[in-house]
């Protein structure tokens, strides 16, 4: 099902793309969900870099009409679309964790399922509340 990568990716965002479908296995993202989360973290890369591109022209700050230097609008652009790009990232990598405990791949000395676990609790040796 994730045999083309979506139109009008860069370079790298289509290579991003490609290669988090081959780590994951076709089977393990071919659900829509999971293939929407990877398209928009490889937009929101492409985003990302226009904004970084932006940045190294003008610089990270300009002048406002006080002329007091402020940052420039594209570095909190910057920051978004960066954590944009992990969220979608992270999602993806959580919904293949999931898959493959309903499997039965990670069942190893009372692991959790990611989703009864949401905050990541047992993982940093906290006890979920």
């Amino acid at each position: 099902m994730a045999k083309h990568v979506p139109r009008g990716l860069s370079l790298e965002a289509a290579r991003l793309y490609r290669e988090t479908v081959t780590q994951n296995g076709l089977d393990e993202i071919a659900d829509a969900s999971s293939l929407t989360l990877l398209e928009n973290a490889a937009r929101a890369l492409d985003r990302l870099r226009q904004a970084e591109a932006v940045v190294r022209k003008e610089g990270a700050t300009v002048k406002d009409r006080f002329e007091q230097l402020r940052p420039h609008p594209m570095v909190a652009r910057i920051d978004c679309e960066g954590q944009a790009v992990r969220q979608c990232l992270a999602g993806i990598v959580n919904h293949s964790a999931a898959a493959r405990f309903k499997r039965g791949l990670d069942r190893v000395h009372g692991a959790t399922a990611p989703e009864d676990d949401p905050w990541g609790r047992r993982a940093a040796g906290q006890e979920p509340v």
